[in-house]
């Protein structure tokens, strides 16, 4: 089973960077982080695309 993570969540635990960041990284990277949107105001990503753009950007520093 997949888990879902709110933004809230990633930020300060999976991803140590400002909510702008995240966001821009979102918008540059659309093909890796696609957002599910649970509502109008809740979207969330998979554990599964979190973990893979994390393996696939360690280390360089972007």
């Amino acid at each position: 089973m997949n888990k879902y993570f709110r933004v809230n969540q990633i930020i300060p635990h999976i991803f140590p960077v400002a909510k702008g960041t995240w966001w821009a990284w979102v918008k540059a990277h659309p093909e890796e982080l696609t957002p599910t949107k649970l509502g109008p105001r809740t979207t969330v990503w998979s554990e599964q695309q979190l973990k893979s753009f994390a393996e696939k950007h360690r280390g360089g520093g972007r």
